[in-house]
């Protein structure tokens, strides 16, 4: 259940976006005020999930906006204009706005995109740009602790996937972004902050390594003495070549025919290895090893 609560002057705008509200499934008035201050007081006692914000008649909606986030009020803030059609969700993004209608979509957009969606557009992501997977997945849940741009951009440029990486720490941070994997929180004036969203957090538990590493493991059990081979033998970091002479003649791998590159992605894909220069099992391999 979303519980809403409503900041506006004007009791027509109030009364018919109330009146929409009220039927939709999901959704629970839980206060109104016309005052800024009073509104306030209210929205500290009451903790709603969504705070709907008038700003026809705002020159500037931010003042309000950061005074409801300094107080440390986790709901979401969305700013609706009648006059010039536009509505802006702070953690979110501006759009323009058809009808009245489309508030619900925005209060309703994170349950409706769901964790399973948001898993699908994870996978999407990184089947198109696999040497991102475990960078992503160290975002979300570096990110499950609100962090800052500089505080972002200076851990994953320390992850050892990045040295030969070609996209910077801004654009995965926007890929994520997309997906609903992380949002944007103003926290103080002139301050954003990256947090991994509730459906960011569930993606993150599914991708666990560990737990994949697992999964692989019990899918392809004719080829698990040759994954924990490679694993034991990356504990010290080995280039290719060495993994291919490791390998080279054993029988399991020949019908069918079935290439050292195989098991070398299928561990990366997993969480298992990562690059660094050369392949090296990850601490996840290690604790599947143990």
């Amino acid at each position: 259940m979303k519980r809403i609560f409503m900041l506006s002057s004007h009791p027509l705008f109030s009364q018919g976006v109330e009146s929409l509200l009220r039927r939709e499934t999901g959704l629970e008035i839980v206060g109104r005020e016309a005052d800024a201050d009073q509104a306030l007081e209210r929205i500290k006692e009451l903790q709603p999930d969504v705070v709907v914000l008038d700003s026809a008649d705002l020159r500037d909606p931010m003042p309000v906006v950061m005074r409801i986030f300094r107080e440390g009020v986790g709901a979401k803030v969305i700013s609706l204009n009648l006059k010039d059609n536009t509505m802006h969700v702070y953690r979110g993004e501006q759009r323009v706005v058809k009808q009245v209608e489309d508030l619900v979509k925005v209060i309703k957009a994170e349950a409706s995109e769901g964790v399973e969606n948001t898993a699908k557009k994870f996978r999407d992501v990184t089947s198109g740009a696999s040497g991102y997977r475990l960078v992503l997945y160290k975002i979300l849940q570096f990110c499950e602790t609100p962090r800052s741009a500089t505080e972002v951009e200076e851990k994953v440029r320390s992850f050892p996937e990045m040295q030969t990486a070609i996209y910077p720490p801004i654009i995965l941070l926007g890929w994520l972004e997309k997906i609903g994997g992380i949002e944007r929180m103003v926290v103080e004036e002139e301050e954003e902050r990256w947090q991994t969203t509730e459906a960011g957090k569930r993606v993150a538990a599914r991708e666990a390594l560990a737990k994949r590493l697992l999964e692989l493991l019990a899918q392809e059990p004719v080829y698990q003495d040759i994954y924990m081979q490679v694993l034991r033998f990356c504990q010290t970091p080995r280039a290719r070549a060495e993994i291919e002479e490791l390998l080279e003649g054993n029988p399991v791998m020949e019908k069918p025919k079935v290439y050292p590159t195989f098991f070398i992605q299928g561990l990366e894909e997993a969480g298992g290895l990562e690059w660094v220069g050369k392949w090296q099992t990850t601490e996840a391999g290690k604790g599947v090893l143990a």
